[in-house]
């Protein structure tokens, strides 16, 4: 996930689904208000080492190539830029029904 760690943008959902995920792995780039708790709430379902917080990024290149899929489950967006870099990387979406996301292609 690429974004402010804030509510909007709904990071805790996510967090809470890769417990249901057992190899998975969560990146969140970005930094803000929520990131206390999203440490809190990791660690609290034991998988706080399945979850790195990398911070605010200037390059995110990397994080987009060594990606296996993209996800934005922001509550409110209008027209997301990381979710047009990520479509630009090839990566697999998993996105909230939100701004343009119902414009893009389902499968």
């Amino acid at each position: 996930m690429v974004g402010a760690l804030n509510t909007n943008k709904n990071q805790k959902t996510v967090v809470e689904a890769l417990k249901l995920v057992p190899t998975g792995r969560l990146i969140l780039v970005g930094s803000g208000e929520q990131e206390k708790e999203l440490r809190t709430l990791a660690k609290g379902i034991n998988i706080s080492d399945r979850v790195d917080f990398a911070g605010q990024q200037e390059d995110l290149s990397s994080y987009y190539r060594g990606a296996d899929l993209f996800i934005n489950a922001s509550e409110f967006e209008a027209c997301s830029i990381s979710v047009i870099e990520a479509m630009s990387y090839g990566l697999p979406l998993i996105l909230s029904d939100t701004g343009e996301a119902p414009n893009y292609q389902k499968i």
